[in-house]
């Protein structure tokens, strides 16, 4: 649920779902104290150019805490899952206060 008290990790997919919905990011900011970006998440989203989906509105966020190093990601971690989810993960952990992680996950085909 959203808390204005808490801070959240963004993953790749809730930024650009946000922007294809409503065209800017701006109610995370209304929703949460803290919204951390880290490097690899950053890395994807700008991957498609200055004209790529969502950079503009990514880049009009001032507000987002954007983290500028990549992160040592745990082996199982890296493993497992895409650069941009292990990473939000990762920074969680690393996070010493507790903090959210917002993902968007689907499922490919039928159950």
């Amino acid at each position: 649920m959203p808390d204005k008290r808490k801070k959240i990790v963004i993953n790749t997919g809730p930024i650009l779902a946000l922007t294809a919905a409503l065209g800017e990011l701006n109610i995370l900011e209304k929703l949460y104290k803290q919204v951390i970006v880290s490097y690899e998440v950053c890395q994807e989203i700008l991957a498609g150019g200055p004209n790529g989906f969502a950079v503009k509105e990514f880049q009009q966020a001032k507000w987002l805490e954007i983290r500028n190093k990549p992160l040592d990601i745990l082996p199982h971690l890296f493993n497992s899952l895409d650069l941009g989810e292990a990473s939000v993960i990762q920074l969680a952990l690393k996070n010493k206060k507790r903090c959210l992680v917002l993902f968007f996950l689907c499922n490919p085909g039928p159950l």
